[in-house]
């Protein structure tokens, strides 16, 4: 494991590029911001996050359990599609929705109704929910809602996975659905 993830670090900063775009630049960019902005808070909410350790520890349960829901949702999407094309296209159509009746660009706050309860019905949100009260540090019951349901979602989404995987193009799409 450890020459893997050595391996993986020295092919990412071998290149300057790369290095460049991910993260010479975002911190720069950081700090052009703050130094732009005149208000006298801004620049410190945009150059500094102060981490606590339950916060970090949420953010790590949050990363784990979005990763693996969102990588057993990618394996639906290419257990349902027969190339891909098709593919690519089921997998906007899944995630495009997830993410844009989210609060991951902007508030849903005065978002029609049926917006806010379409946001409840897939886990991106329960994902964004959780990295949000890891970094504002709220330990509300909303929280521990959005960690539940984001568990529920990994536990469907890989069940699905598994039941829809195939080996072959011919293969049955849905094993439960065969009697043996």
């Amino acid at each position: 494991m450890f020459t893997v993830f050595r391996t993986l670090l020295i092919g990412q900063f071998r290149d300057a590029h790369t290095l460049f775009w991910t993260i010479l630049l975002p911190f720069a960019l950081l700090i052009g911001l703050g130094l732009w902005f005149d208000e006298p808070g801004c620049a410190e909410r945009l150059l500094t996050v102060k981490p606590t350790i339950p916060g970090l520890a949420l953010m790590l349960f949050a990363l784990l359990l979005g990763s693996v829901c969102f990588t057993a949702v990618g394996f639906i999407t290419g257990n349902l599609a027969r190339n891909e094309s098709d593919t690519s296209m089921i997998s906007n159509l899944v995630c495009l929705p997830m993410l844009f009746a989210s609060e991951a660009f902007y508030s849903l706050e005065h978002a029609p109704q049926w917006v806010k309860i379409a946001s409840l019905l897939h886990p991106f949100s329960h994902f964004v929910d959780l990295l949000s009260a890891a970094v504002h540090g709220s330990r509300q019951a909303d929280t521990w809602t959005s960690a539940a349901a984001l568990a529920g979602f990994t536990a469907v989404c890989l069940a699905v996975a598994a039941a829809t995987f195939r080996w072959d193009q011919e293969g049955v799409r849905c094993r439960f659905l065969v009697k043996d």
